[in-house]
């Protein structure tokens, strides 16, 4: 079992090229990660510019702005955050609070705790998944919708006119969600009963939608483990039954090599938080689900 399926890495949206040419610079949204800036694009048509400040190789849950990107989010008419652990620097930073919508709010009391050991993730430093929180919300499809639902309400409130537009792409990627839905479950049926190890703790809410319990390692794919981390992995595979490793990204070829060689299944499923092709984002992560055959 094979997908070579790459990690899609980080984009900059304030005001490029990417954006519609009917975007209206004079409606602005800042947004904290790649899924909610593919619902404020689709959402509104690509009419509304979407500020996403967050560079290349950053994980987007950890990323600390600059002050010009502070003034950014500052002058945007919605400041859409994520929750759940994300953009713990809206928390100190100065922002006008009545323009800040989180996404996870109506389901704060269904988020994960994660007091899991630090890590690398990217050059932001070493941190802990999810500052205390598990993060990756959007991998639940019940919560995706939910997120989905908290963004389309900010975006009518805010400009009425954009209501009946909305509501059309609302019904199209509540689509693609129910799509990632029937991926995930055809692909939890097809692995039952197989041992399946996470490359890091972060499809929290995945497994907990689908009665999951994977093993979580602490592994960066671009990282090659150190002697130590594969003689526990050894260890693990001693009592794991046809175990299969599920990667956020591609791993470097030589740790690709390594787990050939052991003859362990490896794939990929990675959770878009910082993709840099949004089209069509929830059915990306189906497909992905449904290559790993």
């Amino acid at each position: 079992m094979r997908l070579l399926f790459p990690f899609l890495t980080s984009f900059i949206l304030a005001g490029t090229a990417e954006q519609s040419l009917a975007a209206d610079p004079l409606r602005r949204v800042f947004v904290a990660n790649a899924p909610l800036a593919y619902f404020v694009d689709t959402l509104s048509g690509g009419s509304i510019e979407v500020v996403y400040p967050v560079p290349q190789g950053i994980d987007p849950a950890f990323w600390n702005p600059t002050p010009e990107d502070v003034l950014a989010a500052q002058g945007a008419d919605i400041i859409l955050l994520n929750g759940a652990g994300y953009s713990s620097w809206a928390k100190s930073a100065v922002l006008p609070r009545g323009r800040i919508v989180v996404s996870a709010a109506a389901f704060k009391d269904r988020l994960i705790a994660d007091d899991g050991p630090k890590h690398q993730h990217g050059p932001e430093g070493a941190h802990s998944d999810g500052a205390g929180m598990a993060f990756t919300t959007w991998l639940d499809p019940e919560l995706a919708m939910l997120q989905l639902e908290a963004t389309a309400q900010a975006l009518i409130e805010k400009w009425p006119d954009l209501a009946a537009g909305v509501d059309t792409a609302r019904a199209n990627i509540e689509s693609e969600i129910a799509e990632m839905d029937t991926a995930f479950e055809r692909f939890f049926a097809r692995t039952e009963g197989r041992q399946i190890i996470t490359s890091h703790p972060v499809y929290q809410y995945l497994e907990r939608r689908y009665g999951q319990s994977p093993v979580p390692l602490h592994w960066e794919p671009d990282v090659m483990p150190d002697q130590r981390e594969w003689s526990r992995f050894e260890a693990l595979l001693e009592s794991a039954k046809s175990p299969l490793l599920i990667w956020e990204g591609e791993p470097d070829p030589e740790i690709a090599d390594n787990l050939d060689r052991m003859g362990v299944d490896w794939l990929v499923i990675s959770p878009f938080a910082n993709a840099s092709n949004r089209t069509s984002l929830f059915s990306q992560i189906a497909a992905q689900v449904s290559a790993a055959e």
